[in-house]
């Protein structure tokens, strides 16, 4: 699939800010390892596991990113009984580690801060804050991650007769093509990158995060237009064609 494709008008190319904060998150990952290493020469456990666990913690994330950017881990769609399925990166596994390794660097530092500060005496109160902010984040990001754990979690199937999104707690959303009245490509600020917005008549707008779910996510925005808006091509979301229309990005542009 190439991404010739135009994306919709109000989506915004954010690559050089991508790229600069992976290289700012990286850099901070490297700069905690090189405090592991100095505090473990000066035998100051504490310090040690804070900066090495958030290290380790960053370098997932910021290499999760890059891996996901270069299409190295891809989105996954198939065709099954209930229509065409469509599920996000399997990273789950790594931002499990990830939070895992914050919120214990962030609960020892919180927990204990005197012992800390002896390796890192440059930590200010509103700096300590958001550390706080940190640890009660990643606990919060963590029971949610470990309640997923087993379910089927984050899943977009278009079907003939309409979508189904299941979010990442579980939660089935379920929209009728014929109740559908605009697919828009913004979303409340702060919601998510590259939306695409189902507006209907009757509930509240659902939201997916198109990159998400497709390599290129303009793709995905295009392919749901397409089936909106051509209802007599909906039988191929049942028999796989629709997945040879995503590839060869053969859509109605309107």
């Amino acid at each position: 699939m190439t991404a010739d494709l135009p994306a919709p008008p109000h989506w915004r190319n954010r690559a050089v800010l991508t790229s600069a904060a992976i290289l700012a998150l990286l850099g901070i990952a490297a700069s905690l390892a090189i405090s592991a290493c100095s505090a473990a020469g000066r035998s100051h456990w504490i310090s040690m596991t804070i900066a090495a666990c958030a290290s380790i913690g960053l370098f997932i994330v910021g290499g999760a990113i890059v891996l996901t950017r270069i299409k190295a881990i891809p989105a996954r769609c198939a065709q099954d009984h209930t229509g065409t399925v469509f599920r996000p990166r399997p990273l789950r596994g790594c931002l499990l580690v990830s939070v895992t390794l914050l919120a214990v660097a962030s609960g020892l530092f919180v927990f204990d801060r005197s012992t800390a500060s002896i390796d890192f005496p440059s930590i200010s109160e509103r700096q300590f804050g958001k550390i706080v902010a940190l640890f009660v984040i990643s606990l919060v990001a963590l029971v949610t991650l470990l309640r997923g754990l087993g379910r089927d979690c984050g899943r977009l199937t278009l079907s003939p007769t309409g979508l189904i999104l299941i979010d990442y707690h579980g939660k089935p959303v379920s929209v009728e093509w014929s109740d559908i009245i605009e697919i828009d490509d913004q979303a409340p600020k702060g919601r998510t990158f590259q939306p695409i917005v189902i507006k209907t008549r009757t509930r509240s707008p659902m939201v997916i995060q198109s990159l998400s779910y497709c390599d290129h996510g303009a793709a995905l925005y295009w392919l749901i237009r397409h089936y909106w808006r051509t209802p007599t091509d909906r039988t191929e979301l049942a028999n796989g064609s629709a997945l040879e229309r995503l590839r060869q990005q053969n859509f109605a542009m309107n």
